[in-house]
């Protein structure tokens, strides 16, 4: 007389164990993480120097306002983890000199600034999303029932 034990659906389990951090990464954390990046934007652009017509300006083919249009987010690239980087295109070469200043020019902080204003409202916004998708990303996974 032997105790025989059968387990029906471990297969299935296992399956749906190794979908779980794709389809949280696609469902949860990626939504989030990109809400918080477009905050960000808008913070970076709302500090953004927007300067006058300067001879400078025609010298490189740029307009006033073309750091602010400038700014943008860019999805990099993991594996493994959801990364967004925020900044300006590199046409806006002149960027840094305006954050950190130069010794003929005193510095005008903007993404520093905007990265601490925004910072709260982003991570906010990010950690609420990624809680209310994450029980749909966890349902995704789990296998069909015929």
């Amino acid at each position: 007389m032997g105790n025989d034990t059968s387990i029906s659906g471990l297969n299935e389990l296992l399956s749906a164990f190794q979908k779980l951090p794709v389809a949280i990464e696609k469902e949860a954390v990626s939504p989030g993480v990109e809400k918080a990046a477009e905050i960000m934007v808008a913070a970076v652009k709302r500090r953004a120097k927007r300067s006058q017509v300067h001879r400078h300006h025609q010298k490189y083919g740029h307009r006033p306002g073309f750091l602010h249009d400038s700014i943008e987010s860019k999805k990099l690239k993991s594996e493994g983890a959801v990364s967004i980087l925020v900044g300006y295109r590199k046409e806006a070469f002149y960027a840094p000199y305006l954050e950190k200043g130069t010794r003929c020019m005193k510095a005008t902080p903007f993404l520093r600034p905007a990265f601490q204003e925004a910072k709260a409202e982003a991570e906010a916004a990010a950690v609420g999303i990624i809680k209310d998708n994450i029980g749909k990303a966890v349902e995704s996974t789990r296998p069909m029932k015929p």
